[in-house]
């Protein structure tokens, strides 16, 4: 049976939780000693997908990889044509399709799923539970929110725990420390649930010239600059957690400073555009 795995649904911190003890078993599996990539459906084309699925293992024999939002992003036609890849991977490669959207229209991959491969579903936390989440994640922070700044801040991730945790990070890294009070969230977070600047960071390593085009329209829309290179540094951060071959681990500390010299530039008055800028040579 093929190594093909699927977690979605709307409890996105049960996800990311779980998703998190699953690498750690991988790594423990593996002893360390795999080939490691995460891909966005959303910001590659369909044939750079089929050449990941292709390409044999440079370090080791053993492969995970991630691929997010491949179910939400792609026709049935394109389902069509991937299965066969997916059925029919090299020895070794393990596969994960994690998906944020709550639900999935159920096509061609996700129906041989269930015959095939593994699905796991994470059901509704509710308000209740993300709240939960919420404090939780700032107790872990070291920071605290005023009450008056709770309401408008899950208005603005609207249920999504996933955006949370983001919009979360985002505040930490604006604040420091301290309280995070409600005009901080109102500068800091925007209120669409799925925001372009989200996608910056795949943007930055496979187009940048389309980086540059989100940044601009960020800017225009009004998000912050500040945000931007928060979220910047909070993906950064956690593609380091998530663990990176030797080659990988230089660049990626090499991106987090650039990102935090960044931050204090913008704090003590640079030039937003000029600094944001800099992100193409990341």
């Amino acid at each position: 049976m093929p190594a093909v795995y699927l977690f979605y649904g709307p409890d996105q911190a049960a996800l990311n939780q779980k998703l998190k003890k699953w690498l750690e078993r991988f790594k423990s599996k593996y002893d360390y000693v795999f080939d490691y990539l995460r891909i966005d459906a959303r910001t590659v084309n369909f044939n750079e997908i089929i050449e990941v699925l292709l390409t044999v293992g440079i370090l080791s024999q053993s492969r995970l990889i991630i691929i997010d939002g491949l179910l939400s992003s792609i026709k049935t036609k394109e389902q069509e044509k991937l299965l066969p890849y997916l059925s029919n991977l090299s020895p070794g490669t393990t596969i994960l399709l994690v998906e944020e959207k709550p639900t999935l229209d159920k096509g061609t991959i996700f129906d041989w799923l269930k015959t095939c491969g593994h699905i796991e579903y994470f059901a509704e936390s509710g308000q209740t539970e993300l709240r939960k989440e919420m404090l939780r994640l700032l107790r872990e922070k070291g920071v605290s929110i005023d009450n008056r700044a709770i309401p408008l801040l899950m208005s603005r991730v609207n249920n999504s725990a996933a955006t949370l945790c983001a919009s979360i990070d985002i505040l930490s890294l604006y604040k420091d420390s301290g309280q995070i009070t409600a005009e901080d969230v109102e500068m800091m977070i925007s209120p669409s649930a799925e925001p372009q600047i989200f996608r910056l960071f795949d943007a930055i390593q496979t187009n940048r010239d389309r980086a540059v085009r989100l940044m601009e329209s960020e800017l225009i829309h009004g998000t912050h600059p500040l945000q931007i290179v928060a979220v910047l540094m909070s993906q950064t951060r956690k593609k380091i957690s998530d663990g990176l071959g030797e080659a990988l681990y230089p660049k990626y500390c090499n991106y987090f400073h650039r990102l935090c010299l960044m931050d204090f530039d913008l704090k003590t008055g640079a030039d937003a555009r000029e600094v944001l800028s800099l992100c193409r040579f990341l």
